[in-house]
């Protein structure tokens, strides 16, 4: 008997500690609708992240918050969102400074089986200007096929999401719709990696811009980045800034190679460094914010070495 017993309790022990692991297998569940950024009212640059979060089963879990104001990040925390299953519950991040609210971009992430947002989330939500988005583009490419222009996207989140209009811009300037593809995603509704493709086969000479009008269940709308690709036929250099000279303050950047990753520096023209970017993977760079005068872009291909400097205006 004495045995049996023995057997019985080491048995519970196991199935306890099979148990707790799968507990906490289970991702803290964020609360999109609750998410809202606080602004102190007597200094409007001051500002808070609050998001509210439920655990479906207790164990040890952590919630991550990252702030990035324009290309700075301005705040990076961990909070411990362990155990207390099916209680909804708040966190409020530290204050931090970012006065345009057009600037600001908020990860927050979901992580399990520890209390120190260690290793890859289970779960991760973006907002953009304060509002959380209803579908996130871990990547937006646009290359050249054998035929036709290849764009190729893939959602890490996709929230009541019906799809993804397809619109490209030709010499003419106007906004077209090419093509709309249908979400995967279950109901609209996913946390997982999707993958798309769609195929120009009506591409054009010269330079056309790409990007995505994505549509809401409720027929909200939200775009994309711009993605820039350049006809094979034309003779073009490997760094190439249009247009020359630049207007409203902006022009793009276009690289030939897309298998390099590449290095930017803007100088104005007192030889002042005004911008920088680091291991751009994109054929395009879009430079905005720009006041009236010359500039030289110089471009490093890390995998080359190559440099390149290019001139430019700005006329307005």
């Amino acid at each position: 008997m004495k045995k049996i017993f023995t057997y019985l309790a080491f048995l519970f022990i196991i199935l306890t500690q099979k148990f707790t692991a799968f507990s906490q297998a289970s991702c803290p569940d964020i609360v999109i609708t609750s998410f809202k950024i606080i602004t102190d009212p007597l200094n409007s640059c001051l500002k808070k992240v609050s998001v509210d979060f439920v655990n479906p089963t207790n164990g040890a879990k952590s919630m991550g918050i990252k702030v990035v104001c324009g290309s700075t990040t301005v705040l990076t925390e961990c909070h411990d969102a362990s155990g207390q299953s099916g209680v909804q519950r708040n966190i409020v991040s530290a204050q931090f400074i970012c006065c345009n609210l057009a600037q600001l971009n908020i990860e927050i992430a979901g992580y399990t089986g520890n209390s120190t947002c260690l290793g890859t989330p289970c779960i991760t939500k973006l907002s953009i200007a304060g509002s959380p988005l209803p579908v996130y583009y871990k990547s937006f490419t646009a290359t050249h096929g054998k035929s036709a222009v290849d764009l190729k996207w893939t959602t890490s989140f996709e929230q009541n999401n019906r799809g993804f209009e397809m619109q490209k811009q030709s010499a003419g300037g106007i906004w077209e719709a090419i093509a709309f593809i249908p979400t995967i995603a279950p109901s609209g509704n996913s946390t997982t990696d999707l993958s798309y493709a769609y195929s120009d086969l009506t591409s054009q000479s010269g330079i056309t811009n790409y990007r995505i009008r994505q549509i809401d269940l409720d027929g909200k709308e939200h775009y994309s980045e711009v993605r820039t690709i350049r006809s094979i036929s034309d003779e073009a250099r490997k760094v190439e800034i249009f247009p020359n000279p630049g207007t409203n303050g902006k022009v793009t950047v276009l690289f030939k190679d897309t298998e390099q990753k590449y290095d930017v520096t803007l100088i104005d023209a007192s030889g002042r460094m005004v911008k920088q970017w680091t291991d751009i993977t994109a054929n395009s760079l879009p430079v905005t914010n720009l006041t009236r005068g010359f500039y030289s872009l110089r471009v490093i291909a890390k995998k080359s070495g190559e440099q390149t400097v290019t001139k430019f205006i700005i006329s307005n």
